[in-house]
């Protein structure tokens, strides 16, 4: 396989006839060196190395442009821009950045849930509830207040078991879905959905 080119170490694209001859692995793991006209696995050059980096973040292992800034750091390090200069991202920013997602995880499974209750008793959804509730509809005040119990639950295993998180790699291994199911769970037992309605 051969290797096309762009920004003179970048490799981005492969060919089977013209170019210099890359393994086949993950271009986004190649760079081109033009001086030993070699294409190099970057994962191999030792660890932290000094790369340069452009005004997008990316690693480059020659100086081929003067406004790259060379940074020391591994080839898998996440890259923040501070103030014009780039630098590695810290523990902490990446166990908070890391909380964010699994935060965002888990209310998008709140509302695929709702949305599965809302479904399961007719109803567009949780405004709908909420109409109907306003209009003392058993149904679906009994709806709305299993939504606010839920709702709660979500919320507080986010502000304190979720924040509570210290190690990056413990974060890393929850289950979200897990973790849903026990709150909906949770919910359910503290209050019941009306009918033989429960998900």
């Amino acid at each position: 396989m051969k290797g096309i080119i762009k920004n003179d170490d970048l490799v981005i694209g492969t060919a089977t006839h013209t170019g210099v001859s890359i393994p086949h692995i993950d271009i986004k793991f190649l760079r081109y060196n033009p001086e030993t006209d070699e294409v190099i696995d970057i994962r191999n050059l030792p660890q932290p190395y000094t790369f340069y980096i452009d005004e997008k973040g990316i690693k480059h292992i020659l100086q081929l442009n003067p406004n790259w800034q060379p940074l020391k750091c591994s080839w898998d390090d996440k890259l923040v821009n501070d103030n014009g200069s780039w630098r590695v991202k810290t523990e902490t920013e990446k166990l908070q950045e890391k909380k964010q997602e699994k935060q965002e995880e888990l209310l998008s499974f709140e509302k695929q849930r709702v949305q599965k209750v809302c479904d399961e008793y007719g109803y567009n959804g949780l405004a709908d509830i909420q109409l109907y509730a306003s209009q003392n509809d058993a149904e679906a005040q009994a709806l709305l207040s299993w939504y606010q119990t839920y709702d709660n639950l979500i919320w507080s295993y986010i502000d304190n078991d979720l924040s509570a998180f210290t190690d990056l790699e413990e974060l890393l291994q929850i289950d979200i879905k897990n973790i849903e199911e026990q709150i909906y769970q949770q919910s359910i037992q503290q209050s019941p959905l009306p009918g033989e309605g429960v998900m």
